[in-house]
């Protein structure tokens, strides 16, 4: 229904003797759709923009050259800058009538925005009215959770036994789009950092700086921590706002540089994504220092056994951090880890937490302990293999976790999307012994009853998550994903692309003879062996046969069995670089494999092909040109794909 919504609309403006439903009517013919579940949308006046970052000297040099050549500005003229901090938070439109606040909304796909109005008035540290004559104002600032805020909800959320928030800027994000005001609600922040629109007589804003005073003069709250520099003193600037980082009671990951002159914004302009007047520095990951307690084995999706650090609880800006990342074996003894050692710990780009190495160690005759791999699978205790520097576990379906993990998978928005169907209800699902294995999703339909008693399942939730499944049952599905998603150790997005390409047609027949026949598939030798290990299974040949009864339509979405794609090699590695119009780079790399190509990080002789879009990396550039590797534009690639 909702895809059909702007064809009625324009049918019921433009065309005469249209049939009209009454709601009570589309009530009747649409059960499952309430105006709740659309969630209401507004325009921007102006675009929001998102901002190009900054890493090191040379992008600041290159950024104030770039204001320099497009101004037609000497060496000796002086540019002066804004400088704010970079908050960690979610950028926020608010539009003023007469003073009085009547639109709020985010950035959504920076033309569009969620409105979350209901949400803002709730919030304390934004004016509902302000001290404002003039008949419009459209400013634009920053929503985020200071600390202690972020503390005492989690205080509270601990108290009652819910699960703890990760982060302060996820849970804004969470607070700000809720679909109810809670008491949490009013314990957001928000800064204002930009006038988009000012309806005054006699009144302009000359500068980015007297932009702010004048916000704080009328009642909304701004960054009290901004200096001026010319671009001769930036690096001083930004250095200044990074010494407040610790001491500040809310999280930023860089520093803002705007030219503050608004003709000089005005003459230098935008791209489609960003404005060439800003910039964002970001700052070096946050780090702390702890013990390295204990090892903890985890076992994923495919079979991989990792390890992850347990650590003595530190705070890094902000966030207690108990655990990170150990990737693998070698990983460890590179940076020579042991139980007991006192480590350095980042929060690589301010999210996740990963050991970097190991710190001085001031304690006296520290006793340390060498952590040693295990032998068997700390889920299901068969005896693991060593791959790859890697170890595996052949349990599949049989071993809980790696259960759990595809069950999960399969229901996410990466291979089946079902609603509410998230880790948590597989875990329960699972412990219940509902599901076991991806096929038994759809026995779910038979317990409908069982479900809606169940603790925290209503019987609207329990009608949801069974539409949607059985919605599936009757949808077209992507090949490659429904390979992914059966769970065959070491056959991830690449392999099951590769598998696809085998195939002499769409359908279950052709998934079934290749997974029979692994030595006919342009795989390696170990993951032919996982496929013929997968398969050997009689429960796992049933399991895909019962499958193919409940999603017997599946697609081809990979040009499967073509080795014309318009004179590009068929299975080449490419290396993408710039910005892709209208896709993120991971929806633009998807693409790419769905096509049967492997995409890769760098330009190497190895590669056929460097495929650009806006902006590409000159080091890029230039390696393809010393290897004489073709250079394509992104559109120029897609039209050969196809």
């Amino acid at each position: 229904m909702l895809t059909e919504l702007p064809q009625h609309m324009q049918d019921y403006l433009t065309k005469e003797d249209v049939p009209w439903l009454s709601i009570e009517e589309i009530n009747a013919r649409f059960p499952h759709i309430t105006a709740k579940e659309i969630t209401p949308v507004a325009k921007h006046v102006k675009p929001m923009l998102s901002l190009e970052n900054m890493f090191d000297l040379n992008d600041l040099v290159k950024f104030i050259s770039q204001i320099r050549k497009k101004l037609d500005l000497t060496e000796e003229t002086p540019i002066e800058f804004c400088i704010e901090p970079k908050l960690d938070g979610l950028a926020l439109s608010l539009t003023y009538e007469n003073g009085k606040l009547i639109e709020a909304s985010t950035r959504g796909d920076g033309q569009t925005g969620e409105d979350v109005l209901p949400m803002v008035k709730h919030m304390k540290s934004i004016p509902q009215v302000i001290n404002f004559t003039g008949s419009k104002l459209v400013v634009r600032g920053e929503v985020f959770l200071k600390r202690d805020d972020f503390r005492e909800i989690n205080a509270k959320r601990l108290a009652a036994n819910l699960v703890l928030y990760k982060t302060p800027r996820n849970t804004a994000v969470g607070l700000l789009k809720s679909k109810q005001p809670t008491e949490d609600t009013e314990k957001l922040s928000f800064f204002a950092y930009s006038v988009v629109e000012m309806d005054t007589a006699g009144m302009t804003l000359q500068t980015q700086f007297e932009s702010l005073s004048f916000l704080e003069k009328i009642g909304l709250p701004v960054n009290p921590q901004r200096v001026i520099r010319t671009d001769k003193d930036c690096l001083k600037g930004i250095d200044e706002i990074q010494q407040l980082r610790p001491n500040l009671p809310y999280g930023i990951d860089g520093a803002v540089l705007k030219v503050n002159n608004f003709e000089f914004q005005k003459r230098l302009g935008e791209s489609s994504t960003s404005p060439y007047w800003a910039r964002a520095w970001k700052f070096p990951s946050a780090v702390g220092y702890t013990y390295l307690e204990d090892v903890i084995w985890s076992v994923g999706r495919l079979g991989a056994v990792t390890p992850v650090a347990k650590l003595t609880p530190v705070t890094i800006d902000g966030i207690t951090i108990e655990k990170a990342t150990l990737h693998n074996l070698d990983f460890i003894r590179h940076l020579r880890l042991q139980k007991n050692s006192y480590v350095t710990v980042e929060r690589a780009g301010d999210v996740i937490p990963s050991i970097v190495g190991r710190a001085f160690d001031t304690r006296e005759n520290p006793v340390y302990e060498e952590i040693l791999p295990p032998t068997q699978c700390p889920s299901c205790q068969r005896e693991l293999k060593v791959e790859s520097k890697a170890l595996w576990c052949s349990g599949g379906y049989e071993c809980p976790d790696q259960a759990i993990q595809s069950l999960a998978y399969f229901c996410s928005k990466d291979c089946l999307d079902i609603p509410f169907m998230g880790i948590e209800a597989v875990k329960l699902f699972y412990s219940l012994g509902w599901i076991k294995t991806i096929d038994s999703v759809f026995t779910l339909l038979q317990r409908r009853k069982e479900i809606s008693q169940l603790p925290r399942w209503s019987v609207k939730k329990t009608s949801k998550l069974l539409d949607g499944i059985l919605a599936k049952t009757k949808e077209s599905h992507d090949m490659v994903r429904i390979v992914m998603g059966l769970g065959i150790p070491m056959v991830g997005r690449r392999t099951a692309s590769l598998i696809c390409q085998s195939f002499t047609q769409s359908g279950w027949e052709s998934l079934i003879h290749c997974l029979e026949h692994p030595e006919t598939l342009a795989v390696g030798p170990m993951t032919q062996s996982a496929i013929r290990v997968f398969w050997s299974s009689l429960e796992n040949r049933e399991m895909v046969k019962r499958l193919s009864h409940f999603l017997p339509l599946i697609r081809d979405s990979s040009n499967l069995g073509s080795t014309n794609t318009g004179g590009l090699p068929t299975s080449s590695k490419v290396c993408m670089s710039g910005i892709i119009k209208g896709l993120t780079r991971d929806e633009a790399k998807k693409l790419v494999e769905r096509h049967g190509h492997t995409v890769v990080d760098n330009v190497t002789k190895s590669i056929s092909t460097l495929v650009i879009g806006e902006k590409p990396s000159e080091k890029k550039l230039s390696q393809a040109r010393k290897f004489n590797i073709p250079i394509v534009e992104w559109n120029t690639y897609c039209n050969k794909l196809q």
